[in-house]
């Protein structure tokens, strides 16, 4: 209830459709796409979106006639230290959050606390908008999967284009839930020694 005050409503398709509708500016509505799965993706070490299997946003866009603006908050997996899906806990959490329909992540910022972040720069990057000249009542794959294709490949270019900004990132490779994704490091350096969920431990103190 409280974050509905602040805004914040299900994902669900006729509630999405609803928001749409609503006077301007209060019809611009923010969807996460990847959802509990993109959760339990996060790694400081790359950055990783769920998008590719996500369409029904797409189908949405084009049925109200509204424009989709793919947009990426740079810097956002660092503010946690976050147990991914790649350890044993971290699989069972994600298996737990799709059972229950709720999010249950292990993550921890400062002085070990779930709700204060690392002090790390943060930047929303904005891509160009995806038109949508017209309502389409009733779109068929295609242009469900044309549309699709614009916005991962948007996102993509925005990323690349703009990761500098933040220099612990300029290195860094986004990858989308079909793409093979490097492990993670064995040694910890310097860097990342302060996270609350290594995936291996030094093997001296």
């Amino acid at each position: 209830q409280v974050c509905r005050w602040g805004g914040v409503l299900p994902a669900e398709p006729e509630i999405i459709r609803n928001a749409l509708t609503w006077p301007h500016p209060n019809n611009v509505t923010f969807i996460v796409p990847g959802g509990i799965a993109e959760i339990f993706l996060m790694r400081d070490d790359v950055e990783q979106v769920y998008v590719k299997r996500r369409k029904g946003f797409v189908k949405l866009a084009l049925q109200a006639g509204v424009d989709l603006v793919p947009v990426y908050g740079l810097g956002h997996t660092q503010l946690f230290s976050t147990l991914d899906k790649s350890s044993r806990l971290g699989g069972l959490l994600m298996w737990l959050s799709r059972r229950l329909k709720v999010s249950l992540p292990l993550a921890a910022g400062r002085f070990g606390m779930p709700m204060v972040p690392y002090k790390k720069p943060v930047v929303a990057i904005v891509g160009k908008p995806i038109r949508i000249d017209a309502p389409v009542p009733e779109p068929t794959t295609e242009q469900i999967d044309a549309v699709h294709t614009a916005f991962v490949a948007e996102l993509r270019r925005i990323f690349d284009k703009h990761k500098h900004l933040i220099p612990s990132y300029a290195n860094k490779k986004l990858y989308f839930e079909d793409e093979e994704v490097p492990p993670r490091p064995k040694q910890i350096n310097a860097a990342t020694a302060h996270h609350l969920f290594p995936s291996t431990m030094p093997s001296r103190l």
